[in-house]
């Protein structure tokens, strides 16, 4: 893989148009298309502008990284982390709560009977009430 092939990847990944990705040291679509085909290279100073968008220079240059980049979301995790976002502190610490208490090992309480007792609260609070009549 070549410096072009290896911008064009970066700029995949970062999930940038050609257009915003130039627009970030104002070049503009077709001088990108330019470095991404390998007839021009960008400047030193758009490197370092995209660098703090999050691209890996060095693996641009060099083709080695010193990390590997995270993997985008998959569309599934996205939906997740949307909802997640939107949701009220309440939502989200149940939402955790069902997670953590999913996973293999994880601690277990089983009520036999009538429990006369509501839990409710996040992780710092915990608020014991009798049960509600009705």
């Amino acid at each position: 893989m070549d410096i072009a092939s290896r911008l064009k990847a970066e700029r995949e990944r970062l999930g940038l148009s050609q257009t915003a990705f130039g627009a970030v040291g104002d070049a503009g679509k077709t001088t990108v298309i330019g470095w991404e085909r390998g007839t021009a290279f960008p400047n030193a100073a758009f490197l370092a502008q995209v660098a703090e968008l999050g691209v890996d220079v060095r693996y641009v240059i060099t083709g080695s990284r010193d990390y590997e980049p995270p993997e985008g979301l998959k569309p599934d995790e996205q939906v997740l982390l949307d909802y997640y976002r939107a949701a009220s502190r309440e939502i989200r610490n149940a939402a955790m709560g069902v997670l953590i208490g999913a996973q293999p090992g994880a601690p277990r309480q089983v009520f036999h009977g009538k429990v006369g007792t509501a839990v409710a609260g996040d992780l710092k609070t915990l608020n014991l009430n009798k049960r509600p009549k009705g």
